[in-house]
């Protein structure tokens, strides 16, 4: 019989959600999970899809004049579609976006969205962020931006919560792409952000929990 550790949760990703964060864990459902636990991983994925849309326009020409002010906060913060329980699986929409700069925008926020998978994929398997694949080419500085952005949706090392399954559509009739987080993904990223001796234990180790949050969202790319 499989253990809770390992046994596996449907994926499930309705037609009219563009995404979806899943929660597991023992006792990681509706009733018991606090609010403040799901409210916390819904707005790090928040600032850390903001700060890639911010990533992706760095590296493009100047806006033009006239561009709309605080779209990236407004394009981040995706409609919220419902919750589901058994684990607790969170539904976001797609960002409704109209005006001059809308298409330029959505340019943005699809190469901000592939980029930012392709980052919770690269920490769950420890290969590199692959970022001609998503269109952008990312700086060594950028790099460690987004480690960090995927530093804030690391399980924690202790508590009920042993999982994070991040959902998004792969294309009509396919089965949705899905990228798990546990905590062997942790050790693994603060080994990429932290490369040195494993003997040293009072090293200056960088905790994604202890750090200042704008040194996690913000910085140059």
């Amino acid at each position: 019989m499989a253990t809770e550790q390992d046994e596996a949760i449907p994926v499930r990703l309705p037609a009219e959600a563009l995404l979806a964060i899943q929660l597991e864990g023992k006792g990681i459902q509706l009733g018991t999970v606090s609010a403040g636990t799901v409210c916390r991983y819904v707005d790090a994925f928040r600032l850390g899809l903001q700060a890639t849309i911010e990533i992706v326009e760095s590296v493009k020409p100047p806006p033009a004049a006239g561009r709309r002010k605080r779209w990236v906060e407004r394009m981040a913060d995706l409609p919220l579609l419902g919750i589901e329980s058994g684990c607790v699986r969170v539904f976001l929409g797609a960002p409704s976006q109209n005006g001059l700069f809308a298409e330029a925008e959505q340019e943005s926020f699809a190469k901000a969205i592939n980029l930012m998978f392709d980052s919770l994929a690269s920490a769950a398997t420890q290969d590199d962020v692959p970022s001609a694949e998503s269109g952008v080419a990312l700086s060594p500085a950028a790099e460690l931006r987004l480690l960090g952005i995927v530093a804030r949706l690391m399980p924690a090392n202790r508590g009920p919560l042993k999982r994070i399954t991040f959902l998004r559509h792969a294309g009509k009739g396919d089965r949705p792409v899905s990228v798990t987080l546990d905590r062997r993904s942790r050790d693994r990223l603060e080994a990429k952000l932290n490369p040195g001796p494993v003997d040293a234990p009072h090293a200056n180790r960088f905790f994604p929990a202890q750090c200042d949050r704008n040194h996690l969202w913000s910085g140059p790319a």
